[in-house]
């Protein structure tokens, strides 16, 4: 199973790390590039630079973003390239 992680504000690297080490996570993406490509340089995984590039990729995609209109943004971005089988789960921030 590949996994990708959007948002990696306080919470979400976190919740990175902790996939990272299970083994699971694969890709991540951020609004901001630079903290995205250092967090996959760290973690040793892919960073993508949109929500639909990343989507393609991976089996299961978490979202860890707060702003109501952000989430539906992301959500709106995943709809054009997820996978038919891929798992979307948003956590409660």
């Amino acid at each position: 199973m590949q996994a990708g992680l959007i948002g990696l504000g306080s919470m979400g690297v976190w919740m990175a790390r902790n996939l990272a080490q299970a083994g699971f996570l694969t890709a991540v993406y951020n609004r901001t590039p630079a903290k995205a490509a250092a967090l996959a340089k760290e973690l040793q995984v892919l960073s993508y630079d949109s929500p639909e590039a990343l989507a393609a990729k991976v089996d299961v995609v978490f979202i860890c973003v707060s702003a109501d209109q952000d989430v539906i943004e992301v959500v709106n971005a995943l709809a054009k390239t997820i996978k038919p089988e891929c798992v979307f789960q948003k956590s409660s921030v």
